[in-house]
């Protein structure tokens, strides 16, 4: 999942950015650890773990604080589609090979239609995993503008081109 890289500058010191970070939200969850935030929306009834995390650094800039970051999923459900993916290559691969040596204990028309509909229902698999990735991402954009707002409003931060600076 490639992902938008977000900068923000403020007018607020490191140190009240970070009072401000520390402090419970109630649509938000942030982590503080040094300089790196971790924030999640938080504000449904539910928690979505397939819901995108910004993670950033914040850092002191000539008119203040600079926040840059990125929308990633949570590493437990990056580290979840990578198993799934594998698991199904892995069987679909086992599945082919075993079809494909099973010697003369069946006609060519049947390895044919055996190997065809394997090799289709481990793609239908595999497109699941790739679709319910790309419908979370779909879905989480309410979170990440939620985010973004929280960052503007909360830290009075406005977005920051570094090649229009003067």
């Amino acid at each position: 999942m490639k992902s938008q890289k977000y900068c923000f500058v403020t007018n607020l010191s490191h140190d009240t950015v970070s009072e401000i970070l520390l402090r419970k939200h109630s649509e938000v969850a942030v982590k503080l650890q040094k300089e790196q935030i971790k924030i999640r929306y938080t504000a449904r009834i539910y928690r979505n773990s397939w819901d995108p995390v910004f993670v950033g650094t914040f850092n002191e800039h000539s008119s203040g604080t600079m926040i840059s970051g990125e929308f990633q999923l949570e590493a437990i459900v990056r580290v979840f589609m990578k198993i799934w993916r594998g698991f199904v290559i892995f069987i679909a691969s086992v599945a082919l090979i075993s079809v494909i040596t099973s010697g003369g204990d069946i006609s060519f028309g049947e390895l044919f239609l055996g190997t065809l509909f394997l090799a289709a229902f481990f793609l239908l698999m595999y497109l699941a995993s790739y679709l319910v990735e790309k419908k979370c991402q779909t879905i989480g954009k309410a979170a990440e503008r939620e985010i973004l707002r929280f960052i503007e409003k909360e830290l009075m931060a406005k977005p920051y081109l570094p090649n229009l600076e003067t």
